[in-house]
């Protein structure tokens, strides 16, 4: 029952940052794209990425997922509570910095990932 209630109130800060244009309009920054990359590599390897294994690379990761989540890069996991998998324009951005040499933190931006109006 208790998920339930965090899982709505995931839903009204994602709907409320979305419709607010939180952050910039069309880009996320270094920590966000690292989220994702992060969520992207656990969903390769046939796994959806849980809050516990994103605290132990990131902390502070609430803000990051009710953001990724207004912008619809990430989804939740059908039946899975607290687990994540990356849409299809989290997958393409999870691509790019897979084919890049450099760390997914150092400075990647993600643009073209705008807030979705709902």
């Amino acid at each position: 029952m208790a998920t339930n209630v965090q899982a709505r109130r995931r839903r009204a800060l994602a709907s409320r940052y979305a419709n607010e244009n939180y952050g910039s309009k069309s880009t996320i920054g270094p920590r966000q794209v690292s989220v994702i990359y992060d969520i992207f590599t656990c969903n390769k390897a046939g796994l959806s990425c849980g809050v516990e294994h994103l605290k132990d690379r990131h902390p502070a990761i609430e803000n990051v997922i009710v953001t990724l989540l207004g912008r619809k890069l990430i989804k939740c996991a059908r039946g899975r509570g607290r687990r994540f998998e990356v849409t299809a324009r989290g997958f393409e951005i999870g691509m790019m910095v897979d084919r890049s040499k450099l760390a997914p933190g150092l400075g990647f931006v993600a643009m073209g990932a705008p807030m979705l109006r709902q």
